[in-house]
């Protein structure tokens, strides 16, 4: 409970490990909330690669603009989002405001606008 940053650059190096999930980490701001709140795979995924995969994620709305503040801290280069049926919004002025962000992958989202609405 008193851990506030792990050390990313040292989990990046342990090559055989598939998964890491966080809780109750309360002091805890690297990774974001938001990462931590992934599954064990996909945590690991974001650590080793920047890539924030909400892929599969029924209960997911929306990719908004409180998202798009943790992700930019975090310096994400990737945001993937497919197979999720209730995303409908997706925040493109905040996403838009990410500098590290190279792609942004959205697929098979039904409730999504499209275009999305920037």
């Amino acid at each position: 409970q008193d851990l506030h940053k792990l050390p990313l650059e040292a989990l990046k190096l342990l090559t055989t490990l598939e998964s890491l999930k966080l809780t109750d980490c309360p002091k805890l701001h690297s990774p974001p909330p938001c990462v931590r709140a992934l599954d064990g795979e996909k945590t690991l995924k974001f650590i080793r690669t920047r890539e924030y995969d909400v892929s599969g994620d029924q209960a997911i709305t929306a990719l908004d603009h409180h998202l798009s503040k943790e992700l930019h801290s975090a310096h994400v280069k990737i945001i993937q989002a497919s197979n999720c049926p209730n995303l409908s919004h997706v925040d493109g002025a905040g996403l838009g405001t990410i500098a590290s962000l190279d792609s942004l992958l959205l697929d098979t989202c039904p409730s999504l606008a499209w275009p999305p609405v920037v």
